[in-house]
């Protein structure tokens, strides 16, 4: 007896970082397009070493095998969109979104240079991410990045991103600043005056090249909304 079997493709990944409501509505919908999610996060995160960036702490929640194209969207609302963008240039990708607005994308390319992004992989970042169609809500805003998505996987199919190493080798003279970075940094959550670690805690957000730590997601958003009453009592 012969057996004829029709070979089936693998639906490539779709790595989303974050836990916001259009993370997990990208998430639940991904499937009905072809592709398959894998959703990670800092706050899933399992506890990492010393040493371990938040970069490196996402990237081993990954489970990839070594040049698998994938598609990305880092959708963790401002709170640690540049660790998440380093975390995936490390990987092969058709398609990197950033689920932001034009303005704060503006700020943001100065922010990933200065962590070592090359202009190569700023540059490929897609921002906003998704189409314009007027969205309103999780699931419509998903609903835009997905037919984003959809529109470069038939129409662009090459890997337009192979990857860059995940290690950064600074020059001599940033020996220094390096050696000043790999300590603990402190800083006041300027909500409610916490001390807090800014290279362990996940909510932060960056506003005008400055990167705010918060001891929890409630002051960030309260400092996302209104940044100049926290800020003038600094």
């Amino acid at each position: 007896m012969e057996l004829f079997l029709e070979p089936k493709n693998m639906d490539p990944p779709l790595i989303i970082v974050g836990t916001s409501p259009i993370a997990l509505a990208l998430e639940e919908w991904a499937p009905r397009f072809a592709l398959a999610p894998l959703r990670i996060s800092l706050e899933e995160a399992a506890p990492g070493g010393v040493a371990d960036e938040p970069p490196t702490r996402l990237r081993n929640q990954l489970d990839l095998h070594t040049g698998t194209a994938a598609y990305g969207v880092v959708a963790t609302m401002g709170v640690y969109d540049v660790d998440g963008l380093l975390a995936l240039s490390a990987l092969p990708l058709r398609y990197l979104g950033l689920v932001t607005s034009p303005k704060r994308w503006t700020a943001m390319r100065t922010d990933l240079a200065a962590a070592g992004a090359s202009s190569e992989f700023i540059d490929f970042v897609t921002a906003p991410a998704g189409f314009d169609i007027g969205a309103l809500g999780p699931q419509e805003i998903a609903l835009s990045i997905l037919a984003q998505i959809v529109e470069r996987r038939r129409r662009h199919a090459q890997v337009r991103w192979r990857g860059q190493s995940a290690e950064r080798h600074p020059e001599p003279d940033e020996a220094a600043h390096s050696r000043e970075l790999a300590a603990p940094r402190q800083v006041i959550d300027p909500v409610c005056g916490m001390t807090v670690d800014l290279e362990k805690s996940p909510h932060r957000l960056v506003l005008d090249g400055t990167t705010y730590g918060f001891c929890c997601a409630g002051c960030r958003d309260r400092f996302a909304r209104d940044p100049e009453t926290y800020l003038s009592h600094a």
